[in-house]
């Protein structure tokens, strides 16, 4: 390993990233679950603290600045965030995923999708696991209200929306990290979620490569701050007590390790609360058990969690916070992508099941619901989650479908009408679902 280049790839992209931001610069160490807070004028201190503490742990840089220095066991808030320097968005590769699926194959695949992104990124980091796309702003973009940073969050937002899609049009998947206080792995540091550790390096930086605001909100084509008559999110509806009982994580560590847990798994458990009934009740009553609670800041806490309407997913709580082995361990993992899906009941498919009706003209599949006599149709076929029903939206479990086929009997392949049965079928098990039953 090349200490004096690492080193060089560091304050580089620091000093180009955080030059003439203002405010405190946060930089957090996993395992040590603390928080360093330097003041931007001091970015010296800034990377001589990250080459020594990146020798042995986990170190990121939050995105935004802060307007005064956290406590060492808080990262910072949204509601505090002094400067925003720019974007960034986390590109998981399947390769160093193991089991995880639709992420890019590798780093080649995600910088060939990432080349026909309309904006080019000022850097592109690998971070061992995943390519970081940061795209800096022209200038610091100061956030001196409250109003302010309610537009940064918003712009974020649409961003993501923006990157998100153009990766789905490509055939794959990325995971969600709009927020304005995210965190990031700065090159030139070590990723130590693998032995020997990983060097986080840069593939390609261009600091003259940078980005108005203007032109951001251009190509995300939304407005940036909240009207009056916007969407809100729906109402929470998700069962907290199932979640508790089936997430491990959110079981120890948020709910039963409250008195210990670390501000990114709290706020994270937030997100999961926040869309449950009685989410708030449940948030300050574990929250309360925290030596340095504060029901004020954790109320805006969950406002913030209900306002932002995205439950923390399984790969994040794996890989961003740090569980991979408990999630692995989880007999969900895998057929669930965020802990928020425990909470919903399943279709009760009755005695017999849902009876095959055929395909719709919107490419789905139609079904009777034999317990209610609603009709469902699927999104994407009939092992799909997400499902509509004629008067009311239904979420079918993905462990309870793959319990069951539902076959079209000769009756139903010979033109005589429905007749629907059922038989165990294996997990791996292939099965496309009648393309006609009429």
């Amino acid at each position: 390993m090349n200490t004096n280049a690492n080193g060089t790839q560091l304050r580089d992209f620091v000093a180009a990233k955080f030059g003439q931001a203002e405010g405190y610069l946060c930089v957090w160490v996993k395992r040590g679950n603390t928080t360093e807070a330097f003041p931007v004028n001091r970015l010296e201190d800034v990377t001589g603290f990250i080459e020594r503490a990146s020798k042995k742990d986990d170190v990121y840089i939050a995105i935004g600045t802060q307007v005064e220095p956290p406590t060492r066991r808080r990262r910072g808030s949204a509601d505090t965030v002094s400067s925003l320097t720019g974007l960034f968005e986390d590109i998981d590769l399947a390769d160093a995923k193991g089991a995880q699926s639709g992420y890019p194959k590798n780093e080649d695949e995600a910088l060939e999708i990432l080349s026909s992104f309309p904006v080019r990124p000022t850097s592109i980091v690998h971070t061992g696991n995943s390519v970081h796309a940061h795209f800096d702003f022209d200038k610091p973009w100061l956030l001196r209200t409250p109003a302010d940073r309610a537009a940064a969050a918003d712009l974020s937002a649409g961003f993501q929306r923006v990157f998100l899609a153009h990766f789905r049009a490509h055939g794959c998947k990325i995971d969600s990290v709009g927020d304005i206080v995210r965190n990031f792995r700065p090159p030139g540091t070590l990723n130590h979620k693998s032995e020997p550790p990983k060097t986080v390096r840069l593939i390609e930086f261009d600091p003259t490569r940078r980005h108005s605001i203007e032109a951001i909100r251009k190509l995300v084509g939304t407005r940036t701050t909240r009207r009056k008559g916007d969407r809100r999110p729906a109402a929470p509806s998700a069962d907290h007590a199932k979640i508790v009982e089936g997430c491990a994580w959110y079981r120890t560590v948020v709910v039963e390790g409250a008195p210990t847990c670390p501000e990114p798994d709290w706020f994270a458990g937030a997100s999961i609360a926040a869309m449950c009934k009685g989410g708030e009740d449940a948030f300050l009553e574990y929250s309360g058990k925290h030596p340095e609670f504060k029901e004020r800041e954790a109320r805006d806490k969950f406002r913030r969690a209900v306002k932002s309407n995205a439950p923390r997913t399984c790969a994040s709580i794996a890989d961003d916070l740090g569980h991979r082995d408990t999630c692995e361990a989880c007999p969900h993992w895998g057929q669930i992508t965020s802990p928020i899906q425990l909470g919903h009941s399943a279709c009760d498919p009755g005695a017999r099941g849902p009876l095959p009706l055929g395909d719709t003209a919107e490419d789905g599949f139609a079904l009777l619901d034999s317990a209610s006599s609603e009709f469902l149709v699927t999104e994407r076929g009939l092992f799909y989650q997400k499902v509509k029903a004629s008067r009311s939206s239904r979420c079918l479990s993905a462990a309870r479908l793959r319990s069951w086929v539902w076959v079209a009997t000769t009756r139903a392949r010979a033109g005589r009408g429905i007749c629907g049965g059922k038989t165990p079928m294996a997990a791996s098990t292939n099965i496309s679902p009648p393309t006609r039953c009429f």
